[in-house]
């Protein structure tokens, strides 16, 4: 392939430039809007392009900054039991950002607070800045791990409407689901919405209802437990989801529009049995189709509770809300629910990974379900493992056999024969309350280039000595098998024995597709029993392990985290990750200084080359064929870096890296979209051109602020604004524009769009692009 000496120029100079339109389609690759990364809560952030083991492995990975410490109450410090969110791109309308767009860290504290932290270096504000913060009630004082137990469960995001929906426990209101205005932080008109047992328990929210003549107990604010389970909304973003445990369990649906209780479910019908809490972090799962599962919990007691409509220990599926409300459409209870129950052996310790459908499979089938639970058990569930409920759950059996999950064909050594996965042991039916529990998190899921898909679970295998003694291994690797004529099932493929880790949130995986895997966990560095609060707190350990080889590639040092909640997950959004513990930490691949010799040589002096036109064999895509291409082919937005460092690094590593073949004044005359300076990139590199990820990140940054173009027919609304230098309602405009019709073809097409400026059009002619 013939490239011209130009183009390499050009490929040179705009090394990855990123425009308007290239950034609005990361923008919404980045945001991570509810826990373990979807609605699935499949645990996998597939697109991220920036974080490999490599780069991990060469040293530069690491602590980038840091918020405050976030607010207290009293003698309680702030905790974060729910994980971070993160908004690639959120305009704030406060007084003092009056409408500026920042990338956003949502966090929530046991506190009862809620804020908006900044998260790169943009518009003179410096990362980890507070945007806005909000405190919506005095919060909750339990028992559980000396800690406030305002906010324990992660948010959820609408981010169409702007809308941010989380539950508060108050002092003296219970449990409230509030709506806030994402720009703000303020509290919507028509919120908070109460959820105490009290509203709860009217008819017909319930669909589980008391049954009998005898009274139910006196309802009290604050009554039940706590609300750790993550929100979730349903795929039309009608419903907001909360669970509730960990005694008698609930699962609750909001009505977002009309800003009522919509409909709820309780584990059990009878309000004195403590029994089902629906506890696990991750709270419900929903399908494509919003359908929603539920995994309840047990009771830790001998004495069982009245089995009618009792729905405990088991994993639920219900329906997807409906006029009548929820209902329960399908239920799996393991076969040894008996024992396990009345030895608190919660399945409902784990949440439900919905696995993503691969191959021809039918529309109408239900999709494979993995969960987890205190045993140490891996459940496979697929549309076979839940019987249509009748008044009670199946009867407990001591035949492994039976159990309605799909398991392995061969043998299972803790049975002697067929039956559920243990991954975590010793095996036991009776041991696995507080610290000899094995498992209390969500799994998460791969799927490689080879279309193998892989679970990963997070937990603690036990020394058969001393039960409450955990060691390797902590991760465990599992292989899906499905072939065509038998039952999915999956197996273990791999096991992690070189740490140990001590009571861990659930696993997440990044990778770009199917590459480049790893699996990030926080640990909280101590057992379940230990409490969060004074100077003996755990300081959690966050780490990083190869996905391929289940080796720690890197990992916190001691004390650098300070102490965080429980059960929760670091965040991954556009090459960074971040971590919740009394404030948010962000860490990211640190830029690597540029020397002061090539920082002060000017890139004015270069000679000028004749121009040519970028031919259409450049603009093919890049071949995959070398780790450098994949290396370098990086999105990173200008507004990440501060804008005099911007100028500087990106023209002195422009010049080192570029000046030995090219010149560059020609080069800067013409704009192109990210996409086309992309695949340009990919040729130069092909083809000798030596750049490092940060520079290249530096110069990327560079060349997309002051060369980049805006592809009109893909730019969100904000890129068009900042771009082209657009009102929001002429960008808006645009959009709906092509909504309608389709893709614009033509400046004169442009120019016609009502409520948009020809003139502003006109003005900007020469940054404006069609197609990539």
């Amino acid at each position: 392939m013939k490239i011209r000496t130009t183009n390499f120029l050009v490929l040179s100079l705009l090394c990855l430039a990123v425009t308007g339109a290239a950034v609005a389609q990361e923008a919404t690759r980045a945001d991570v809007l509810t826990a373990h990364a979807d609605r699935q809560r499949t645990g996998w952030f597939s697109r991220e392009r920036k974080l490999t083991p490599v780069t991990l492995a060469r040293g530069r990975f690491g602590k980038l900054w840091e918020s405050p410490e976030l607010d207290g109450f009293g003698k309680y410090p702030a905790r974060l039991y729910a994980s971070p969110l993160y908004i690639d791109g959120l305009k704030i309308q406060t007084k003092e950002h009056n409408g500026k767009t920042f990338h956003v860290v949502i966090a929530a504290t046991s506190t009862g607070y809620v804020y908006a932290i900044n998260a790169t270096r943009s518009n003179g504000v410096v990362p980890g800045a507070i945007l806005w913060k909000t405190q919506l009630d005095a919060p909750c004082i339990l028992r559980w791990d000396a800690s406030a137990m305002g906010i324990v469960g992660t948010p959820v995001i609408d981010k169409a409407r702007k809308h941010l929906y989380v539950v508060s426990c108050g002092e003296t209101t219970s449990f409230r689901m509030y709506g806030l205005d994402l720009s703000t932080g303020k509290v919507l008109d028509g919120w908070p919405v109460a959820m105490d047992e009290k509203a709860l328990e009217q008819p017909p929210i319930n669909r589980n209802p008391r049954y009998g003549d005898t009274p139910a107990a006196p309802w009290r604010p604050g009554r039940f437990s706590i609300q750790r389970g993550a929100l979730n909304l349903s795929p039309d973003d009608r419903y907001v989801f909360a669970t509730i445990g960990q005694g008698r369990g609930w699962v609750v649906a909001i009505d977002t529009q009309r800003k009522t209780l919509a409909t709820a479910f309780s584990s059990t019908p009878l309000a004195e049995d403590s029994i089902g809490g629906v506890w696990g972090s991750t709270g419900v799962s929903i399908d494509a189709r919003g359908n929603i599962y539920a995994v309840t919990g047990a009771s830790g007691s001998q004495k069982h509770a009245p089995p009618l409509h009792n729905w405990a220990q088991s994993v639920l599926k219900f329906d997807p809300v409906s006029a009548s409300g929820l209902t329960l459409r399908g239920v799996y209870t393991p076969f040894n629910y008996c024992r396990t129950e009345a030895g608190d052996v919660d399945v409902g310790s784990s949440g439900a990974a919905i696995l993503p459908d691969v191959g021809d499979k039918s529309a109408s089938e239900d999709p494979l379900v993995a969960v987890g639970g205190k045993q140490g058990n891996a459940y496979l569930l697929g549309q076979s493992s839940f019987t249509v409920p009748g008044d009670e759950r199946r009867s407990c059996s001591e035949d492994a056999s039976t159990d309605q999950s799909l398991f392995p064909p061969e043998p299972q050594p803790q049975f002697g024969k067929r039956g559920p996965l243990n991954i975590f042991g010793p095996y036991s039916d009776t041991e696995g309350m507080l610290d000899r529990a094995k498992n209390r998190a969500t799994p998460a899921y791969f799927r490689n280039a080879s279309g193998n898909e892989y679970l990963f679970y997070s937990g603690n295998n036990k020394d058969p000595e001393d039960t409450e003694i955990s060691v390797a291994p902590s991760v465990v690797r599992l292989q899906l098998s499905r072939s065509a004529g038998t039952h999915p099932y999956m197996r273990v493929d791999g096991r992690a024995m070189d740490f140990v880790l001590k009571n861990p949130g659930p696993p997440v995986v990044s990778s770009n597709g199917g590459k480049d895997a790893i699996v990030w966990v926080l640990d909280e560095n101590a057992p379940r029993s230990a409490i969060l609060t004074g100077p003996k707190s755990p300081q959690p350990v966050l780490y990083a392990i190869d996905a391929t080889t289940l080796q720690v590639i890197w990992k916190t040092d001691p004390g650098l985290l300070q102490a965080s909640g429980k059960y929760n997950s670091p965040t991954i959004a556009d090459g960074n990750v971040y971590v919740g513990t009394d404030r948010i930490v962000a860490f990211g691949v640190k830029q690597k200084n540029v020397g002061s010799d090539d920082a002060t040589r000017s890139v004015d002096r270069f000679t000028t080359l004749a121009q040519s036109n970028l031919s259409s064999e450049a603009t093919a895509p890049v071949r995959d064929q070398s780790p450098v291409v994949q290396t370098v082919a990086v999105t990173v937005a200008a507004e990440k870096q501060n804008d005099e460092l911007l100028e500087s690094k990106g023209k002195a590593v422009l010049q080192r890296a570029c000046v030995q073949c090219h010149v560059v004044d020609v080069a800067t005359r013409e704009r192109y979209t990210e996409a086309g300076w992309r695949r340009m990139v990919g040729l130069m590199v092909e083809r000798g051109a030596q750049l490092s990820e940060p520079e290249t990140a530096d110069v990327t940054a560079y060349l997309s602020k002051y060369f980049g173009k805006t592809n009109v027919n893909k730019a969100a609304a904000v890129q068009l604004e900042e771009g082209l230098g657009l009102t929001e309602k002429e960008a808006q405009a645009i959009v709906s524009y092509r909504q309608r019709n389709g893709d614009i073809k033509s400046l004169e097409q442009l120019k016609s769009i009502p409520d948009v400026s020809p003139d502003k059009i006109q003005a900007k002619v020469e940054a404006i692009a069609f197609r990539d």
